[in-house]
């Protein structure tokens, strides 16, 4: 099976990959990057609610620690 497609994944230095294609747009290396990417992503926000750790406490989590902060800047007055 031969390459249709030129792979267009940018590199940091805006480099195109340009390896062959047939699929998705990208090369087999890139496409399997971008997926572990995305699925490293995922399986972090599921640790993160099942943990608990739901946005809302996160939140609830910074205002107290700015709170915290807040008061003792004020006693160093």
């Amino acid at each position: 099976m031969g390459a249709e497609y030129i792979c267009q994944y940018l590199s940091d230095e805006r480099i195109v990959c340009g390896g062959g294609t047939s699929k998705y747009g990208y090369c087999n290396w890139h496409v399997s990057k971008c997926h572990s990417k995305a699925n490293y992503h995922q399986k972090k926000m599921d640790k993160m609610f099942r943990d608990g750790q739901t946005p809302e406490a996160l939140e609830q989590a910074l205002d107290k620690m700015l709170q915290q902060v807040k008061l003792s800047l004020k006693s160093c007055l």
